[in-house]
């Protein structure tokens, strides 16, 4: 997947960070009042991603700011960054007017720290597995099965060999908690990407004329193609069909719309009286009360990117905003004014930095502030 344009942002915001070590020896820092400006106006530009329909030549720019005589030609780049700025001059000035209050902040937010990659897989025979980015190897009971974690790509692998003795097949289940993350191989070769507070539940061994799994929460499947034996999620009493293919499924308990979402190939949603097949860049939603579905258009991009540790908001509510955050960051919220769950916000971040730095980002953004009593996070309008 392409990474977003903000990451050459982030980049160059690593270069003012002194954190680049591969800067000119003869190049000269900046001084503190220049980082400031600096990391307002990337906040500025932050703000305005996926709300402005203007697009921005960042390769043609960050071309002009990476060439060794980078700090010395500090005033160029404050030029280009402020074409980039231009109409936005009003949110500038509230936020160099919050700067003063948002630095006496109590820094404490930053303990809530992103997630990590961890899991547990529970054996069909009752075995629990801690799965993490340490152990390699995991010893099974069941003959013929082997279980392999590659701590590098942070992806266990389930196989079944020809020695497998599975008379009745039982079925493992992979659970991701809240603030965790995984990768799951299935015997055929299928890869799955498990978000936070999701799990999986997967047959011992496949059916000879099917392959089916049960899904709760979020999940990206690349599916290895058997025209022979279809693949099959489940969620609740919906069903996906699929011969071989990417797709999204973001199906959590007391979530008032499941979405599908499909990257390629072709699928088939049932369960909702006729079947509904889909092509790619198309979306299903489903009313989880009503059960009424809709099939749009979409950009995948906007729904598969946590895949690829980006957090990307498009007009979401608040509260959308906040449940998708509480998975990752594992914290509790509380709402001191109701009216702000329905506050749309745009943007995205990455959701490997601390939350801290996304709250301010939403303060200096909009009218709503944050407080802390121990895990829960307070929210309320800006007096």
């Amino acid at each position: 997947m392409n990474d977003f344009s903000t990451d050459r942002w982030e980049r160059l915001t690593e270069l003012w960070r002194n954190k680049d070590t591969d800067s000119d020896k003869d190049a000269h820092p900046l001084n503190t009042e220049d980082k400031r400006q600096f990391e307002l106006l990337f906040k500025i530009r932050q703000a305005m991603q996926g709300v402005q329909c203007r697009q921005y030549d960042i390769e043609r720019g960050w071309r002009k700011v990476k060439p060794r005589g980078v700090f010395r030609r500090i005033e160029s780049i404050k030029r280009f960054v402020a074409v980039i700025v231009i109409g936005v001059g009003v949110a500038a000035g509230v936020w160099m007017w919050q700067e003063r209050a948002l630095d006496k902040k109590d820094l404490v937010l930053t303990s809530f720290v992103p997630g990590v990659a961890h899991a547990e897989l529970i054996l069909a025979n009752g075995e629990r597995l801690q799965v993490n980015a340490r152990e390699e190897v995991y010893a099974s009971k069941t003959e013929g099965v082997v279980i392999t974690n590659d701590t590098a790509k942070t992806r266990v692998r389930y196989q079944v060999t020809e020695r497998a003795v599975v008379k009745r097949p039982g079925m493992n289940t992979f659970v991701v908690p809240k603030g965790g993350e995984y990768t799951l191989e299935l015997s055929d070769g299928t890869l799955v990407w498990m978000n936070a507070e999701s799990s999986l539940r997967f047959p011992e061994e496949f059916t000879r004329d099917k392959r089916e799994v049960y899904l709760d929460g979020e999940a990206y499947f690349q599916v290895a193609k058997d025209s022979l034996k279809p693949f099959l999620v489940h969620v609740d009493k919906y069903c996906i069909r699929v011969l071989g293919t990417s797709f999204n499924v973001s199906a959590y308990s007391g979530d008032k719309t499941w979405y599908t979402t499909l990257v390629e190939g072709a699928i088939a949603v049932g369960g909702i009286g006729n079947e509904i097949r889909m092509s790619p860049c198309e979306q299903l939603c489903i009313d989880t009360d009503s059960g009424q579905c809709e099939l749009r258009e979409v950009n995948p991009e906007l729904y598969t990117s946590w895949v690829g540790g980006k957090f990307y908001f498009k007009a979401y509510t608040f509260e959308e905003l906040v449940r998708r955050l509480q998975r990752w960051y594992d914290f509790d919220v509380l709402y001191r004014d109701e009216g702000i769950r329905q506050r749309r916000f745009s943007g995205v971040i990455n959701k490997y930095r601390p939350l801290g730095e996304m709250l301010e980002f939403l303060e200096m953004t909009s009218d709503v502030c944050f407080e802390l009593n121990g895990k829960t996070i307070i929210v309320s309008k800006k007096k």
